[in-house]
């Protein structure tokens, strides 16, 4: 899985869970900027990031790396 779809997941699921990036911002401890390259694919989520962001969206870690959603 490339970056861009990575961010396109995470995107969603913030969307779904109806958080503002700055909410997301605040509970990873990150600047809202990096939610938004995160979220544009043009930076790296480290494991502690995704395993916190999941847990903020109620999503498994599988949702966001799975090659695809259907399986």
């Amino acid at each position: 899985m490339n970056y861009a779809e990575l961010g396109r997941r995470i995107r969603f699921a913030r969307v779904e869970a109806m958080l503002s990036q700055d909410a997301v911002a605040q509970h990873l401890e990150l600047p809202r900027s990096a939610v938004s390259l995160i979220e544009s694919g043009k930076r790296k989520v480290d494991s502690l990031e995704l395993e916190r962001f999941s847990r903020l969206v109620g999503k498994s870690i599988l949702f966001f790396l799975m090659k695809s959603l259907e399986q």
